[in-house]
């Protein structure tokens, strides 16, 4: 499905095998973490990503309930949360929603470094 929207992508089995795309992968501008993925809570992996990947945008996905998770999702509040089951026009809209996030973080740099 990311791919046929135009996104270059690479799938991982587990949160280690995510950090390693991430470690070798400097052009890497977004990850969709599903919140499943075996290793580490979806969280915590968004965690160590940003320590990794500072600014790196993120959509997090589960078919649990908010209720049902271990962790806040109103701690990622920076993050795009797609609930499942999705279509391709919901990833699409959560891929424009991140966009526009990190085009108002940037351009708020950009203004703070003007002063």
């Amino acid at each position: 499905m990311l791919t046929d929207l135009g996104h270059n992508a690479e799938p991982a089995a587990t949160s280690q095998a995510a950090l390693e795309i991430l470690d070798r992968t400097p052009d890497l501008d977004a990850a969709l973490v599903d919140v499943g993925l075996p290793g580490m809570r979806g969280d915590e992996l968004v965690a160590e990503l940003r320590r990794r990947r500072p600014g790196l945008g993120v959509i997090l996905t589960t078919g649990y309930q908010a209720t049902a998770l271990r962790f806040d999702l109103r701690a990622l509040d920076d993050v795009v949360f797609i609930g499942k089951p999705y279509d391709s026009a919901a990833m699409e809209q959560a891929f424009a929603k991140l966009a526009a996030r990190q085009n108002a973080q940037t351009t708020a740099a950009r203004l703070d470094a003007t002063g």
